[in-house]
């Protein structure tokens, strides 16, 4: 996996802080600052809060863009998974691949808590066998978005037809023979603590 990128180096120049210092604040050394600085170790995404607390800023503002393009921010799901769209929002995140989506839980749904942000990626028809079983977001043909477990595919179904989908509450609701626009499997979960 590589390492994310991150701007920690120039909110600590601009707070003047050296190496140690933010070490201090953070509980590392300040070998492992320059390292996560540098990109060369990993940065969880505790890790992340704890530099966003010592450097005064929210963990987003942490991260690099990337390259132009990067994941939006499309939807927002309830408990039920029922999804709220939203006007496309860049989210800060350089992110592998195309085709990348990001969901905000505004509620806990099934064994995603509120507050955390899903990072989907669409799945190409030839990888759609690979949604079954998994929690996805998917865009139903005739619209409505949801957070969702892809339960089966009709032997028979073409295209993105025939899906049957179950809510990921406790005995919520099931849709079946469902014609999707597009499915998008969950690659990353994300909680920011504070």
């Amino acid at each position: 996996m590589t390492p994310m990128r991150n701007k920690i180096r120039i909110f600590r120049k601009q707070r003047g802080m050296t190496l140690a210092a933010l070490g201090a604040a953070v509980g590392l050394t300040p070998q492992s600052v320059s390292r996560i600085e540098n990109g060369k170790m990993r940065l969880s995404t505790g890790w992340m809060a704890n530099f966003a607390q010592a450097l005064n800023v929210s963990p987003l503002d942490l991260l690099d863009g990337g390259a132009p393009g990067g994941a939006e921010l499309i939807a927002e799901a309830g408990a039920d998974g029922a999804c709220t769209s939203l006007a496309p929002q860049l989210f800060r995140m350089a992110l592998p691949g195309p085709g990348q989506s990001v969901l905000r839980l505004a509620q806990d749904c099934g064994p995603y808590r509120a507050g955390e942000y899903l990072v989907c990626s669409r799945l190409t028809q030839s990888a759609l066998a690979s949604a079954l079983g998994c929690d996805c977001l998917v865009e139903l043909s005739g619209g409505g978005r949801f957070l969702c477990r892809v339960v089966s595919r009709t032997a028979r179904a073409r295209g993105t037809g025939g899906f049957t989908l179950a809510s990921l509450a406790s005995g919520g609701w099931v849709l079946e023979n469902q014609s999707l626009a597009w499915i998008a499997a969950i690659r990353l979960r994300l909680q920011f603590v504070g």
